[in-house]
């Protein structure tokens, strides 16, 4: 099947309220942890995509590290243990590949203990096979002519545009017209098949996964978000609706690196880069962020909002069996 492995947004006045204390906070230095989120982005280049592992160094990888060390880490991939191991000024991080777990930050110091805390295993489908199915669920050859009112020559220019500067690093492109692709294009290296970096696509997937909770009557758009810490009458967070968070408006405190004025004064680390590099269960620690602003006052790029949604997601899945 063809995959875009995939968080939606509004800017209103901004309303200071009080913040409950919070135990999860961040731990670690810049340095650490970006070479914690090195290794770990690195780890997936290299085997989840499969890309040359200088090319992924040196186009995605580097950019969770302070800015002044982002040339100066050295790294080492290790394919028989399928780790990548980061160093800089006496700090090491790795990263290990877990088959369809994915790639674990391993904890600091990790003594043969793994950062993972289960039994991996292989991810199976039920599913026909994907050249029995059309896209999007399949991969069957789609004979359907282009509708006359697309100009051939004009998507053809755009599609040779988008793959015409190579520092562009464009790695695919796929046009849809009703429900039809009309388009698609790949880079070198790169097949139908690859599973790419999606990063902040997986809103979409998790508001996907979400609303057919919704249509199943799991959960309702309006209803209070039901985690029980957040329930008590005197906690902001008690009026926070499951539409607020997929509107990103939550209010929930989450330093940004995308948002007006940036990391607070006295949280240089932000919240936003700690979910990928602290090694943390993303879930918990988005989910016991105090409040900033009253919900449905103050849209933010918050990832907390997306993350909670996730974790409701989770405790719908784990009820089921």
């Amino acid at each position: 099947m063809r995959s875009a492995r995939t968080f939606v947004f509004l800017a209103a006045l901004a309303v200071l309220v009080a913040p409950q204390d919070t135990k999860y906070t961040v731990v670690g230095t810049p340095t650490e942890l970006g070479l914690a989120g090195y290794a770990n982005i690195l780890c997936g280049a290299v085997f989840i995509t499969g890309r040359n592992p200088n090319e992924a160094a040196h186009n995605s990888a580097y950019w969770m590290m302070p800015r002044g060390q982002q040339d100066t880490v050295v790294w080492d991939v290790d394919r028989r243990a399928k780790t990548v191991r980061t160093s800089l000024d006496g700090i090491t991080r790795e990263a290990k590949f877990f088959g369809d777990q994915g790639c674990i930050i391993q904890p600091p110091h990790a003594q043969g203990n793994s950062g993972i805390h289960f039994t991996p295993v292989a991810v199976r489908t039920t599913l026909p096979g994907a050249m029995s199915q059309p896209w999007p669920m399949g991969d069957r050859p789609d004979a359907t002519p282009i509708p006359t009112e697309i100009d051939r020559a004009k998507l053809d220019t755009a599609v040779t545009a988008a793959f015409a500067d190579p520092d562009a690093l464009t790695a695919a492109l796929v046009v849809v017209y009703k429900g039809h692709i009309i388009a698609e294009r790949y880079g070198p290296g790169i097949t139908k098949d690859t599973q790419l970096e999606s990063w902040s696509m997986g809103k979409s997937i998790v508001s996907t996964l979400f609303s057919l909770l919704v249509r199943d009557g799991t959960y309702s758009l309006e209803q209070p978000v039901p985690i029980p810490a957040w329930r008590a009458l005197d906690d902001m967070r008690s009026k926070i609706r499951n539409v607020d968070l997929l509107h990103m408006s939550g209010g929930l405190k989450f330093v940004g690196n995308q948002e007006p004025g940036g990391a607070a004064a006295n949280q240089a680390y932000p919240d936003h880069y700690f979910v990928y590099t602290g090694a943390v269960d993303a879930f918990e620690y988005s989910i016991n962020r105090p409040s900033e602003y009253p919900p449905n006052t103050d849209g933010r790029y918050r990832n907390c909002d997306p993350m909670t949604i996730g974790y409701l997601i989770e405790q719908a899945v784990k009820k089921r069996g």
